[in-house]
């Protein structure tokens, strides 16, 4: 939702209402929008999605059956029940640009050893082997429609960026999340923050959500109805390592998922896992950090602001003089007649016609560029407002320059204003074209 002052909508309404104002509405809309992006806006930045589930691909970027086993399943991106995140295990990729050893830590424990593969809410699809193949991986989407996932926390995000701007790019990305368990959860249940990246700026195939940091927390509440804040900083020692650069400007690139995983123990106080406790996804939220516009102070709207409105009235100023230029002036136009010839020389009539402005001007000279010469140029006089007037003058030259251009100059004084203009005008022998300048 857009906060705008009230005088500029009643500016905005005061530029629809004038006739002839079309430049003054558009400066307008130009001043709401640099409003809004400045930051005028309360509109939430968390996406969190209801009961997404999680599919995790694990990927090699070098590799041609990864990048079209990952084109295969873009659908899944699009779906607003899916969260998608890939993985670049470093210990089963080649020179992989994105592999990590978080990667390859998750992929050890998820038992991924073969890529590509994919995983749904932490388990593997029964029909579905890990390694490329078209024919399974256009099966996917389908097969997972009968997958639901059983949402026992409540994970809400909030994000910010730390910036001293001593750093290219931001110092640090906080995390604030607030839990709360819907069950009785056991102790090894397991808060994951992981650094998304949502395309990679690769050349050719980019990956799409690329999981660029990790960190599990264990310092979790595990107690129906115990709400937590868990604040948690990504800072430039996780950052830095990871070739993290979170520009504040450009940080919705940027986007950091909460995966709560574990096992539901029911009634039962918290305690350890048994054989019998299954490990399942828990919760799951995302969101993207704000970009430097939408978190500017009010000082930094309001600085915005007077940029912006020195830039619009420049260019309020520049369009008022000229449509001044174009009322005022007078309308300059002319046609060559026939050439004549005479020996070596070559000569044109030329017929002008001259149309005042809504002001008084007087015609002080006429003139013509070399290699032209000028007869019979017209006297100095005064035109009264939006007169018209003609004549016709000769303009000579060698026939060697028939094909030069004539350049023509007639000079005007604004009698109201004392201003001194000079009108152009261009015509071509050969093809008797001419053009207003």
């Amino acid at each position: 939702m857009i906060h705008t002052p009230l005088n500029l909508l009643y500016l905005f309404h005061l530029a629809q209402t004038m006739r002839g104002s079309k430049w003054l509405l558009g400066c307008i809309i130009i001043i709401l929008l640099s409003v809004n992006v400045a930051g005028f806006n309360n509109s939430s930045f968390n996406e969190e999605q209801s009961q997404p589930i999680l599919v995790e691909l694990f990927l090699d970027s070098n590799d041609e059956n990864s990048s079209n086993f990952e084109d295969l399943l873009s659908p899944l991106r699009k779906d607003p029940n899916v969260i998608v995140i890939s993985w670049h295990p470093r210990n089963l990729t080649d020179a992989d640009p994105l592999a990590t050893y978080d990667a390859s830590e998750r992929a050890n424990e998820l038992q991924v050893a073969t890529l590509p593969a994919i995983r749904v809410e932490q388990k593997s699809i029964t029909e579905i082997d890990d390694g490329y193949s078209e024919d399974n991986a256009s099966e996917i989407p389908s097969l997972m429609k009968g997958i639901e996932g059983e949402r026992l926390v409540e994970i809400s995000l909030e994000l910010s960026l730390e910036e001293s701007g001593l750093r290219q790019g931001a110092d640090g990305l906080k995390i604030q999340a607030t839990v709360t368990p819907l069950t009785n959860l056991s102790n090894q249940s397991i808060l994951h923050f992981m650094i998304i990246e949502w395309e990679s700026p690769m050349e050719g195939h980019r990956p799409q959500n690329v999981v660029r940091e990790w960190m599990p927390r264990s310092g979790v509440p595990r107690t129906i109805g115990d709400t937590q804040v868990i604040e948690y900083t990504f800072g430039p020692q996780y950052l830095d390592p990871a070739n993290i650069i979170i520009e504040p400007e450009l940080a919705n690139n940027w986007g950091v998922v909460a995966v709560f995983t574990g096992h539901d123990i029911g009634d039962s106080p918290p305690r350890d896992a048994t054989l019998e406790d299954e490990e399942v996804v828990l919760g799951i939220s995302v969101s993207t950090p704000p970009t430097k516009w939408q978190t500017g102070q009010i000082t930094d709207v309001l600085m915005w602001f007077v940029a912006t409105l020195a830039v619009v009235g420049g260019m309020i100023l520049v369009i008022l003089a000229e449509r001044t230029r174009e009322i005022e002036l007078p309308r300059l136009s002319g046609n060559l007649g026939q050439a004549i010839s005479a020996g070596k020389m070559i000569s044109f009539e030329v017929n002008i016609e001259v149309i005042a402005g809504n002001t008084p001007a007087e015609l002080i000279r006429c003139e013509v560029d070399d290699p032209w010469k000028i007869r019979r140029a017209p006297k100095r006089r005064t035109l009264k407002n939006n007169e018209k007037i003609s004549w016709t003058m000769d303009v000579r030259t060698k026939t060697e320059f028939i094909d030069e251009s004539i350049s023509i100059h007639v000079a005007f004084k604004l009698l109201e204003r004392n201003e001194s203009w000079v009108m152009d005008l261009r015509l071509y022998p050969k093809n008797d074209r001419s053009s207003e300048e």
